[in-house]
């Protein structure tokens, strides 16, 4: 009896101190929610920046995804996503596809039919690369 409670008080505790250390999962797109799969991003609000995407109109042409690229990035720290906000308010959370070589790719087919507005990254303090629209839809 004494185990089984000494178990239970244990894994009570670890389940406590897990909830305590998950960031929010405020900023998830809904699909990532309900499903119920997410990535922790390892980045704490006391030591990350926003990092705007620059060049948005000035890529290659794709006609059928939007590509961002995030470049001089320590690749385990690559943030797990980055969120893209389309003319007429449209907006997406995109997944990281691939870290390699000092630069995370970010890739989407959602709307093709506008062009982007902004995108977002919540990065670590210390990155100085660049974050960019590389490939999209040209009008």
């Amino acid at each position: 009896m004494m185990r089984t409670l000494l178990v239970v008080a244990l894994v009570a505790t670890a389940g406590f101190l897990a909830l305590e250390t998950v960031p929010t999962l405020a900023g998830l797109a809904d699909e990532e929610q309900a499903a119920g799969s997410f990535t922790v991003d390892l980045c704490h609000e006391r030591d990350c920046k926003i990092a705007h995407a620059d060049s948005l109109e000035d890529h290659d042409c794709e006609e059928d995804r939007w590509k961002f690229v995030i470049t001089r990035v320590d690749t385990d720290r690559a943030p797990s996503s980055i969120h893209v906000t389309w003319e007429g308010g449209a907006d997406a959370t995109v997944g990281l596809d691939r870290a390699r070589g000092k630069t995370a790719h970010y890739t989407t087919s959602s709307y093709t039919d506008r062009p982007v507005e902004d995108a977002t990254a919540r990065i670590y303090e210390a990155w100085d690369g660049n974050f960019r629209l590389g490939e999209g839809p040209c009008s």
